[in-house]
């Protein structure tokens, strides 16, 4: 990227919503008159794009099991899978200058590859492959102000098992108009140069990034970390902005359950709550099935809220051998035996 001189930003945290309010942190009150770039690591979570609708990208049934944080990031693109095994790069860049292809500030990713042992290409729009064809980086930007935030990701030693497993797309129907993750063949970086490590390429990225000059760091203050928090807990771990924030949705899930016979529920969603909820099947129940479905009407599609509105009805009188546990399972699409 030609001559420009690049400050390293220091962090060391591994937790989604933190690392994503430090990148937005960081967008808007570094100086302007500098570009900057941050290596920084994700423990196993799950970050989709701005216009994605989280139900249509996650396997829910394994992102609760395991845990896994899902947190939607400020920029676009698809779903991704992160673990400690991915090395993430955020450069902060003044646009002045910058042509705005993908190719220029991809560069030194590029250069770095080269100098590892890996012959690698940008391939479409806003991948990188190796030589193979496989995809071992995905990448979006969000620019606003004169300055560019492109931030990619890089698969070194990354749990590939897990990645397919969080990012299955769910046998249930589903219609929506947030925009879909294009799934690829991914491979790691390590698989075509096996020295490579998340700390080797971290070093050599920095030294593409310097041009043989030193590097010039900062860090962030006890004041900084702490507006990092607040915006962490104001944004990025709030239900509303992970899951309720996509348009309007409509969604079927069926099973065949044990006790219960087959079961098919359709679903109109709004901003993540339930607005319609009809049921199927050949299940039995002494009470009206309509009943279940009036109660429903306005909860929002999360486990403790959903539970917490069925606990109170004896789900059993509505469908038969179904309780509230199995139901809020069916309605996140989860497996139920």
């Amino acid at each position: 990227m030609g001559e420009r001189q690049w400050t390293a930003v220091r962090w060391e945290g591994t937790d989604p919503a933190e690392n994503l309010a430090m990148e937005e942190y960081a967008f808007d009150r570094l100086p302007l008159d500098r570009d900057y770039v941050i290596l920084w690591q994700y423990r196993p979570s799950v970050i989709i794009g701005k216009h994605q609708n989280a139900l249509e990208e996650i396997n829910g049934e394994y992102v609760r099991r395991k845990q896994l944080p899902v947190v939607r990031r400020l920029s676009g693109g698809g779903a991704v899978y992160h673990d400690l095994g991915n090395l993430n790069f955020t450069f902060l860049a003044r646009t002045q200058g910058f042509s705005g292809e993908w190719a220029q500030i991809l560069e030194p990713v590029l250069g770095a590859c080269q100098a590892l042992g890996v012959r690698a290409s940008l391939s479409g729009r806003n991948d990188l492959t190796g030589p193979d064809g496989r995809k071992f980086s995905g990448n979006a930007r969000y620019e606003r102000d004169g300055r560019l935030m492109h931030h990619g990701t890089l698969l070194i030693s990354a749990d590939l098992g897990a990645m397919e497993e969080a990012l299955r797309v769910s046998r249930d129907k589903m219609r929506s108009r947030g925009v879909a993750s294009v799934r690829a063949r991914v491979g790691n970086l390590r698989e075509y140069a096996p020295g490579i490590t998340v700390e080797s390429f971290r070093e050599t990225l920095l030294e593409a990034l310097s041009g043989g000059r030193e590097l010039e760091s900062c860090c962030w203050s006890a004041q900084d970390r702490k507006e990092i928090r607040r915006r962490a807990e104001a944004r990025y771990r709030r239900w509303e902005w992970n899951y309720g924030n996509f348009p309007a949705c409509s969604m079927v899930r069926e099973r065949r359950i044990e006790g219960c016979g087959q079961v098919k529920v359709g679903l109109e969603l709004l901003a993540g709550c339930v607005t319609e909820c009809h049921f199927q099947g050949d299940f039995l129940g002494s009470a009206p099935v309509e009943q279940l479905e009036g109660l429903l009407e306005g909860c929002r599609l999360e486990e403790a809220a959903l539970r917490k509105r069925l606990e109170q009805v004896p789900v059993d009188d509505y469908i038969r051998g179904m309780d509230a546990g199995l139901l809020t399972e069916l309605l996140l699409g989860g497996i139920v035996q």
